[in-house]
């Protein structure tokens, strides 16, 4: 039997093992994490089921249509348990905090709805959109135009929906202000196809470019003001036209309407009669707003059926989605510090009252705004980021708060604040009247306040819930987004491929009119020369 003999080097090992015991043993848990680990309930309302028929173009002479979410509301919950303590501000770094009581939860349970089946098939996974790869359809020309510094960012999503599409030439004509402000033009360039750019000056539009087959105005009537004669030629030549009513509430171009835009409106109306020129919209509210109102707006009267297709602003921001942080958790405020945007003196007063476990973030540019001196130190403003660090910043928030100050948001205007908070994968906080507002986005994809609820007692019960719920809100909404990309490169698909058709007709067409006339000319080519020949012979 061999002997074992005990050596320098067992010694080593054994009390290195014993060191790796300890230190797994009496490592303190972190304290970005305690104050995530308190339990909460959770019920996810139903989806949206959706339901509708391929688009159509109006230079089809037929009605295009538009698919619409449902909304399910679900019945409040009967708790009335108050929330909990805010946790102190401050602990000690060996102090460990008491764990509070479960919140009220924030969610009631599904409603039961006879669409359980539809709703059920939404929240399969999302599949990729497959577009054709061998394509032989005809080569098709767009032409993405925005003048104004502004609305950039959703001429990132256009620019990735046309520049996805297999036959398309996209050219963007962007004026210089807009194209270099807050780092915009390294994120159109990340596009992987090809496309492209011109910039113009903002007082001369006249960019030297041929004629294209569809013209994108993302700020319209704004870019007719500036390009108007160079749109006329295009229309002239046969372009078709798409532009995003933006603030319809100021479209109304009869006198008493006081319209700032009513001249370019009216230069519309031809257009818009003919087919050739259709008016496209960023949400539900405002489809149903302009199919309401279009028609004693512009003046066309039953003429026109304003079926405004929607398309969807949002773009992935990031390859990889971020991550909410869990060292200090944030709530956040986007957007210019516009008082009448958004109502900060609510927010600042409600916020004092609860005192949520999480910060607040404003995230924008501007001026200090009044803030109740017991919670400066909780308002953070985090200013003048480039576009790809404003999004990241964003990203990493619990919860965006629109904060809306105008009711023009939920009735005739899309929010920048709810494309945004879809584009970084963050979940809105919202009430039962901005969600019907923005039914497009199923319910479990946002944070929902309980009836009879401020936005902060809300934001509040939200800071308690357990990381796993934060993580779990953010997946879906990515999840959501990516479905609408989808749904944008399905559309546009369609376009083209409706583009695409019609000049195949047209140029069938003109290739049998030519022959045509080629038969009837050899025809009359050769019975000349009978006759001809009958004449010598008889002479």
């Amino acid at each position: 039997m061999p002997s074992f003999r005990f050596t320098g080097w067992h010694a080593v090992r054994i009390v290195g093992a014993c060191i790796v015991v300890l230190i797994l043993f009496a490592a303190p848990t972190p304290k970005s994490s305690r104050s995530a680990l308190e339990q909460g309930t959770y019920s996810p309302s139903n989806l949206h089921a959706s339901s509708g028929s391929s688009y159509v173009p109006p230079w089809q002479n037929a009605e295009s249509v538009v698919e619409n979410g449902k909304l399910f509301v679900s019945e409040d919950s009967a708790s009335t348990q108050s929330p909990p303590p805010a946790a102190p501000e401050t602990l000690a770094s060996d102090a460990q905090p008491p764990l509070p009581p479960p919140p009220p939860p924030i969610f009631s349970a599904p409603a039961i709805n006879d669409e359980a089946d539809d709703a059920a098939a939404d929240k399969q996974p999302v599949k990729d959109v497959v577009l054709p790869t061998t394509d032989k359809r005809s080569p098709v020309t767009i032409f993405l135009m925005n003048i104004p510094r502004y609305h950039f960012e959703v001429v990132l999503p256009l620019l990735h929906a046309f520049s996805s599409l297999p036959s398309v030439n996209v050219t963007l004509i962007a004026g210089f202000s807009g194209y270099s402000r807050f780092g915009v033009g390294p994120l159109l360039e990340r596009e992987s196809k090809p496309y492209s750019l011109q910039l113009v000056d903002e007082k001369s539009i006249s960019p030297k470019l041929g004629t294209p087959d569809l013209l994108f105005l993302t700020s319209c009537p704004e870019d007719i003001v500036k390009a108007n004669k160079t749109i006329t030629k295009w229309l002239e030549a046969g372009t078709r036209v798409q532009c995003i009513a933006h603030e319809p509430g100021k479209w109304d171009a009869r006198p008493k309407g006081n319209s700032q835009y009513a001249e370019q409106i009216k230069y519309m109306v031809p257009w818009i009669e003919k087919g050739q020129w259709e008016i496209v919209v960023l949400a539900p509210h405002v489809q149903s707003y302009v199919q309401k109102h279009f028609p004693k707006f512009l003046g066309t009267g039953e003429n026109v059926v304003y079926n405004a297709p929607i398309i969807h602003p949002v773009f992935k921001a990031n390859e990889e989605d971020i991550e909410v942080d869990f060292v200090e958790p944030f709530g956040a405020i986007p957007g210019k510090y516009e008082p009448w945007r958004r109502n900060y003196d609510r927010i600042f007063e409600q916020y004092a009252q609860v005192r949520p476990q999480v910060k607040l973030h404003l995230v924008g540019s501007g001026d200090n705004l009044t803030v109740p001196e017991t919670i400066q130190n909780r308002i953070i403003y985090v200013r003048d980021l480039t576009f790809p660090e404003y999004f990241e910043h964003l990203g990493k928030s619990v919860a965006m708060i629109p904060a809306f100050a105008s009711q023009a948001y939920i009735e005739n205007q899309a929010s920048s604040t709810v494309a945004t908070a879809l584009i970084v994968g963050t979940p809105l906080l919202v009430n039962s009247t901005i969600a019907k507002a923005y039914s497009h986005i199923p319910e479990d994809a946002m944070w929902l306040q309980k009836e009879g609820q401020t936005e902060m007692e809300s934001f509040g019960d939200i800071s308690f819930l357990p990381v796993h719920l934060w993580a779990e809100k953010k997946a879906r909404v990515a999840e959501v987004r990516d479905k609408m990309i989808a749904e944008n490169l399905e559309f546009f698909e369609s376009v083209a491929q409706s583009i695409s058709d019609s000049k195949s007709t047209s140029a069938k067409s003109t290739k049998s009119t030519k022959s045509t006339k080629s038969t009837k000319s050899t025809k009359s080519t050769k019975s000349a020369k009978a006759s001809q020949a009958a004449k010598t012979v008889n002479n």
